[in-house]
């Protein structure tokens, strides 16, 4: 299970800084922690062909390719904005 406190941190960074939605950003912040497609859909209450629709579009407006690239993407976000204060 995911860490609330974190998760929540992630999706409000994700969405200062990116163009994700509320929803791609919550997707994208839980696969950032390593959860599956199926714990995602089942954390967030939504099916999983909508939790891989969420992943495509994170994808696509990070300019990332997997899963690992999303992760470190989210990672450089975090890392810029520790730098920055």
């Amino acid at each position: 299970m995911a860490q609330p406190a974190r998760q929540e941190h992630l999706v409000d960074l994700l969405r200062r800084k990116t163009s994700l939605s509320l929803s791609e950003a919550q997707v994208a912040s839980l696969v950032m922690m390593g959860c599956p497609d199926k714990q995602i859909a089942k954390e967030m209450g939504v099916g999983f062909p909508t939790v891989r629709f969420h992943v495509s579009n994170a994808f696509r407006k990070l300019h990332v390719e997997n899963r690992t690239q999303l992760a470190a993407r989210i990672q450089g976000l975090c890392v810029d904005t520790v730098e920055v204060h």
